[in-house]
């Protein structure tokens, strides 16, 4: 995978580590089941694991010719506090990769102060107690991948040297250090266009590797050798491979590396309008989907008496602020370790400053600091559903229930901010679900718009989980003509090789409480259109589109524009409470007209007035713009965020959940094209921001 703090968006990539894999026969290893192996046993002491990335594995995207430190790609210089605060938050192994592309010489000699700076981050590992995976980075993808399969051409020769180098450097150093081979290793599919050469080539890398250090002195003979899979890939067709010629070697200090992004069910990992673990998509759920990645390890390795260490694990959009539900990332960091943890398999999140601030220590997401942290010793509870749970005026006054997922825990209490709600009066706990009770709910849906509580419920075990309850009204969106935006550093962000991701076009937004679940985008013929239309029917949160709710604002990425010709189009937004609305814009000549498509077929005009109660009067001046005059009565169809419990001026037919259905007074059955009607109302305890839509008369 390409390590960058945006997300990778190589369709070929993933569709290397889509393969599925199909479970073989199990072949249980010859010791007892008790007795666990070196490598088994060298797994289970790195415990947790981390990578230390972007830092030494980053170098100069650009010019590609300066030998650059391991600030590349914008993190700061690595402290030995911030590796020491690294292990006080639990982390047993560290992963520290090393790119040597611009880094060395005509003979490949690595450059000296670049090589005693990594090593002197090595030993502040070794300081602190890890263990440490020595790894080669980034040669993979930018020289290696170009091997032709001979052994006297340029790269098998450089990959020589260069592992020559970094094998005589520690060959003295205790067994807390490891080496890697190569990181996510493949080649050119013009020289190696099917899997059985691309396994066939790994395999000579690996080898080459395996007979370097072994043979080069100190406690290299014995020092713990990590080996890839191709790709990386988990699949039974590279694991096993693999497994094969490492059980060849007849070497007890070998482990098997593999990495794991979600990428066979890549709407998830990309939140391709997929934000659920348990949502299923392709036949298939990211849940499910990491059942089958440990299975196949369980049939290569484990069951082979091989350790195993998942190098590195995250998901895609990790690295994109706010466009993962942080709630289904908890999901999916719990279920990850657990699964690793039963098999004994060692997992190491990839971090290269988007989980951790390399400044401050802490972590850039609360919720996901808390799920990874609790992960490495315990199962995490959480709701059934999604972390957000929206009320409207209709709903104000309901109660509103939450499923938990206990994972073999208990409930002990629910916060709401530091005030601890009392059961039986704020809510019920029955048959592991927690009902908030209709009081409580009126309580807090007052006023304006937006998130009115952040529940934290606490369990035996684990980390929190964070419950956060929306009132909610209707979401508007503004019109839009302008040009298509150039990047001006707005909303903006930057892959390593200065690729820019920006706003193309801005559309200010009302949200009014909503929350964006997903978007999905057909042109002019209702077909699919976007970046990423191979993988879901939806566009990329955080690549394709930003929700800024802040500032009312749904930028539509240049991603997404780039990816559109002139047309018109039409988005179709659908939130998290499984309402829908629909915009419309044109693109032309570098111009975006859009407009909000609703089926209000009349002009109307609508004035509120505060009662003597907690609710309004609304006068609603309706014009016939039918384009025919009514002569034998009407109807008025309407939504609105507010219940209205009294019409005056006309009959009220029908009132369900915010659509109203109201006709003509019996004294007055026609209305002429273009003649005004004014209705008045009242309505009840509400929102003074309550929008009223879809006025259908008929």
């Amino acid at each position: 995978m390409k390590k960058v703090i945006r997300v990778c968006s190589s369709i070929a990539l993933t569709f290397i580590f889509i393969l599925s894999c199909v479970m073989g026969p199990v072949t249980l290893k010859a010791a007892a089941e008790t007795e666990k192996t070196a490598s088994e046993q060298y797994v289970e002491a790195m415990g947790t694991g981390i990578n230390l990335g972007n830092s030494f594995d980053s170098f100069d995207r650009v010019a590609n010719v300066e030998i650059d430190d391991e600030t590349a790609w914008g993190n700061p210089v690595v402290t030995r506090e911030y590796i020491d605060d690294l292990k006080a938050k639990g982390y047993d192994s560290i992963r520290i990769p090393f790119t040597t592309f611009t880094r060395t010489d005509e003979n490949y000699i690595i450059n000296e102060t670049f090589f005693k700076r990594y090593e002197d981050v090595v030993n502040y590992a070794l300081d602190a107690g890890f263990y440490v995976m020595v790894n080669l980075h980034h040669d993979s993808s930018e020289w290696l991948d170009l091997w032709d399969g001979n052994k006297e051409s340029e790269e098998y020769g450089r990959f020589v040297a260069l592992w020559e180098q970094l094998a005589d450097r520690f060959k003295d150093y205790g067994d807390h250090l490891m080496f890697e081979s190569i990181n996510e290793v493949c080649f050119e599919n013009s020289v190696c266009p099917n899997d059985d050469l691309q396994n066939e080539f790994v395999k000579e890398i690996n080898l080459a590797f395996y007979n370097i250090v072994r043979n080069s002195g100190g406690n290299n003979g014995t020092r713990m050798l990590v080996l890839p899979t191709t790709y990386t890939n988990h699949g039974l067709k590279y694991s096993e491979y693999l497994a094969d010629y490492m059980e060849d070697l007849n070497d007890p200090n070998l482990i098997a590396t593999v990495h794991y992004y979600s990428t066979s069910i890549y709407a998830f990992t990309c939140n391709i309008g997929l934000a659920s673990f348990d949502e299923e998509h392709w036949g298939t759920t990211a849940r499910k989907e990491i059942d089958n990645f440990y299975n196949c390890l369980k049939t290569a390795f484990t069951d082979k008496g091989i350790g195993v260490v998942i190098g590195e694990y995250g998901l895609f959009n990790m690295g994109s602020k706010n466009s993962l539900n942080d709630g289904e990332v908890l999901k999916y960091i719990d279920y990850m370790n657990y699964k690793g943890q039963e098999l004994g398999i060692c997992t190491m999140l990839w971090e290269c400053g988007n989980i951790i601030d390399r400044n401050t220590y802490e972590y850039t997401n609360t919720t996901w600091g808390e799920a990874i942290q609790s992960s490495m010793s315990e199962r995490s509870s959480y709701a059934t559903g999604f972390d957000q749970s929206f009320v409207t005026n209709y709903t104000r006054n309901n109660s509103l229930a939450i499923p938990l997922t206990l994972n073999g825990n208990t409930l002990v209490a629910i916060y709401d901010g530091e005030t601890l709600l009392t059961e039986g009066v704020d809510y019920t706990y029955v048959d592991d679900t927690v009902t908030l009770s209709g009081e409580y709910i009126a309580s807090i849906a007052v006023g304006d718009y937006g998130q009115k509580a952040e529940l934290r419920f606490v369990f035996s075990a684990g980390s929190d989980w964070h419950q956060y309850i929306h009132y909610e009204g209707t979401a508007v969106f503004a019109e839009v003509n302008a040009p298509i935006r150039t990047d001006d550093g707005f909303m903006a962000s930057y892959d390593t090789d200065g690729t820019p991701t920006y706003p193309a076009i801005l559309i200010p937004v009302d949200f009014n409480g909503k929350n964006v679940r997903r978007i999905a985008s057909y042109n002019s013929d209702g077909e699919i259109k976007s970046a990423n239309s191979w993988a879901n029917s939806y566009l990329q949160c955080g690549g394709e589109y930003v929700t800024d709710y802040d500032n009312n604002i749904l930028a539509l990425m240049n991603w997404y524009n780039n990816a559109i010709p002139d047309d018109t189009y039409t988005l179709v937004v659908e939130f998290y409470d499984g309402t829908t609305a629909k915009y419309g814009f044109t693109k032309a000549d570098g111009v975006i007209t859009g407009a909000q498509i609703t089926e209000t077929n009349v002009d109307y005009a609508l004035t509120i007035e505060p009662d003597w109660t907690d609710g309004c009067r609304g006068m609603l001046t309706v014009t016939n713009t039918t384009g025919q005059a009514l002569e034998n009565g009407w109807t008025l169809e309407f939504d609105y965020d507010r219940e209205i419990t009294e019409v005056y001026g006309a009959d009220l037919i029908s009132a369900e959940e915010g659509h109203y259905i109201i006709s003509n007074p019996s004294w007055d059955t026609s209305l002429a094209e273009g003649e005004s009607i004014l209705i008045t109302f009242l309505a009840g305890v509400g929102n003074d921001s309550a929008v009223l839509s879809n006025c259908i008369l008929k």
